[in-house]
């Protein structure tokens, strides 16, 4: 899944958002990206949460310290 382009967001109430725009860049502004929601509890949410961590947590942790994250 390295291979697959794809977005992903964390909202502040922990919900993790998974955006995969079209395979197809013909098609980019017809078709929608297809939107996928993870949250704790869901089997994934641990894998893309990870992503999410890997991908953005150096620049948060940054931007955040001093102040407590509760997940």
């Amino acid at each position: 899944m390295d291979d697959l382009f794809c977005r992903i967001e964390l909202h502040p109430d922990g919900v993790v958002l998974v955006r995969v725009p079209p395979a197809n860049p013909q098609f980019a502004d017809s078709i929608p990206d297809a939107v996928f929601s993870f949250r704790k509890g869901d089997p994934q949410y641990g894998y893309w949460r990870s992503r999410y961590d890997l991908e953005h947590g150096a620049a948060e942790q940054h931007a955040m310290s001093g102040s407590a994250q509760t997940l």
